[in-house]
């Protein structure tokens, strides 16, 4: 059925044509008709629909919510705000484009389930072929990453670029081109975001299942490409991207976020996270550099680093055995294994005094003086915990 040319019907075969086609693409599963949008205030997505349509620059995911809108409307006995919106969509040629209703119901769906649909079905009854004027499968197999190609090209930064795209705040078509917008060809434009704007992207998507996907894109390339420790260094360009999307992250290291992070992003992370602590730790004890230098040289093989600051206390952990560093005059570094830890931490973590911890050391420890003490720890950390130094590079 090739639709009838809009501007040569009458009221009653336009409406009778709209209908036909709006049942067809409901049988579809392509229009959600009455259907409860969730969080979304009504009252303000009409407002919002009108003048869209009165600017006649209407976005897909407006569109998309106009069934609903206007469902809403007839329950709240405005009937004839429903029939002006209608008409206003009729005279856009809005309701009698099967491409625009296509293009929206992948706001709302996955496009790729759509499109397979729309291949299973007899060539006869695909869309393309009921109405010539329609999306095809292949348009919108490559919506996403048109939607992504907008987004680099206009120069939207990251936390912008959804509501720029008008994008649904969540769905599959949102997460895939959230994909696009990670992928080695739009790293350029990733990289050019400034601290502020990494740190807004950041917090946008810490909370959402893209938020992994986007700490990844940022940070797993970089420690790919030769990052060091050193390069996440206090004071060093990438501390500072490191620092805003930490800062943005759940302090809590064990969610679902931290969890789903790839080894490369994890690790640049945690080697910005060590020297943080070891730069907290030895400058409020103003202690020599010698202590926080050699520490450095072990920040790619210590798994876990807390501050106790009532104990005056750098906890380090090495494979199965926590070193235990006091920053006042007259006390070692004590060693424990992972059970005594497990046994006494609670009681460590609220100890105010260090000699706590020392009377519950074993004969392990860790000495500061005498010309070669740096040698001989690392030589004692090598043989309790099999952890050689690599040097601070």
């Amino acid at each position: 059925m090739k639709p009838p040319n809009v501007q040569r019907l009458g009221p009653r075969a336009l409406t009778s044509a709209v209908r036909a086609m709006r049942q067809d693409f409901r049988r579809r599963g392509l229009l959600q008709d009455g259907v409860r949008l969730e969080g979304i205030d009504l009252d303000e997505e009409t407002d919002a629909l009108e003048a869209e349509v009165a600017s006649g620059k209407l976005t897909p995911r407006r569109l998309s919510r106009a069934p609903s809108v206007v469902a809403w409307l007839g329950e709240q006995g405005e009937s004839d705000r429903a029939q002006e919106l209608l008409s206003d969509l009729v005279r856009l040629r809005v309701v009698r484009s099967p491409r625009l209703w296509w293009t929206a119901a992948c706001y709302l769906r996955d496009p790729r389930a759509l499109i397979t649909l729309e291949r299973a079905r007899p060539p006869r009854d695909r869309l393309a072929r009921r109405y010539p004027h329609a999306a095809t499968a292949e348009d919108l197999s490559e919506l996403d990453q048109h939607l992504a190609n907008v987004a680099v090209q206009s120069g939207l930064p990251l936390h912008e670029a959804f509501d720029g795209l008008s994008l649904p705040p969540v769905g599959s078509l949102r997460t895939q081109v959230l994909g696009h917008l990670h992928s080695p060809s739009a790293l350029p434009w990733l990289l050019a975001h400034s601290v502020p704007q990494l740190t807004a992207a950041a917090r946008a998507f810490a909370e959402t299942p893209e938020g992994a996907q986007l700490v990844d894109a940022l940070l797993a390339p970089i420690r790919r490409r030769g990052a060091t420790p050193a390069d996440v260094a206090k004071g060093r360009p990438l501390a500072q991207v490191v620092a805003a999307i930490r800062h943005a992250l759940p302090d809590a290291t064990d969610g679902s976020l931290w969890r789903s992070l790839s080894d490369d992003a994890a690790e640049l992370l945690r080697w910005w996270q060590v020297q943080q602590d070891l730069s907290t730790a030895f400058e409020q004890w103003r202690s020599e550099p010698e202590r926080m230098a050699f520490w450095r040289g072990y920040i790619r093989s210590i798994a876990d680093i807390a501050v106790w600051q009532d104990a005056n206390a750098l906890v380090i952990r090495l494979n199965d055995d926590w070193y235990v560093e006091i920053g006042r005059t007259g006390f070692a570094t004590y060693v424990f294994s992972d059970q005594e830890m497990r046994r006494h931490r609670r009681t460590f973590e609220a100890a105010i005094r260090p000699d706590i911890i020392r009377d519950r050391a074993g004969w392990r420890r860790l000495e500061h003086r005498g010309y070669s003490w740096a040698e001989n720890n690392a030589g004692k950390i090598a043989r309790w915990s099999g952890v050689r130094r690599q040097g601070y590079r």
